[in-house]
């Protein structure tokens, strides 16, 4: 029998809040990776966190991606 098992991963973006009324943004992402791909992708995704922050001890966040400033302020 060929069973696909599957991690599923689950965040949130924007204010909880809400107290900016002028900018409501709040989000929940789903993400369903199978099992025998996840290797891939954190090998991957650890590439990244190197080439950007010279560790794979953060956490990704957009904003660090596009503004540099930013990510040296927060690393």
């Amino acid at each position: 029998m060929n069973e696909k098992y599957f991690n599923y991963y689950i965040d949130d973006t924007g204010t909880k809040e809400i107290q900016d009324t002028t900018r409501p943004l709040f989000a929940y992402v789903g993400l369903m990776i199978e099992q025998n791909s996840e290797k891939f992708l954190v090998d991957n995704i650890n590439a990244i966190k190197n080439k950007y922050f010279n560790t794979t001890e953060v956490e990704i966040k957009s904003t660090w991606l596009r503004i540099p400033k930013k990510r040296k302020k927060n690393i």
